[in-house]
């Protein structure tokens, strides 16, 4: 089930316009983009989990980037959740290819 999430969330064509330089994503297309996560594995959430999911998630994210006092902070926060998914897919998996490729364009 892991390895789906991992694997839906760095596909490649996903990546490519997540590292193309735009403005930002609006709420509504990012929440578009989390049902579509959430519902890539076998779990399936109704309307009212989805919504304490997803601002669950939105509040971890302003919390973090509430407690950084530089932008570089930010930079290394997301490295360590990509390094956090990479030891928790497993070793030659198709979903740590994909991780291994989110650090790459990450990193340069």
């Amino acid at each position: 089930m892991l390895q789906d999430i991992v694997k839906c969330m760095l596909e490649i064509d996903f990546m490519e316009e997540l590292f193309r330089n735009q403005a930002m994503y609006p709420i509504k297309s990012v929440r578009k983009i989390f049902e579509k996560l959430a519902h890539s594995s076998i779990m399936k959430l109704n309307a009212p989990s989805m919504n304490k999911l997803f601002d669950l998630m939105l509040m971890g994210f302003k919390y973090q980037v509430s407690q950084t006092v530089q932008a570089e902070e930010i930079k290394a926060i997301t490295m360590k959740h990509l390094l956090t998914m990479q030891s928790m897919v497993g070793q030659g998996s198709t979903a740590e290819e994909r991780v291994l490729m989110a650090i790459k364009k990450f990193t340069d």
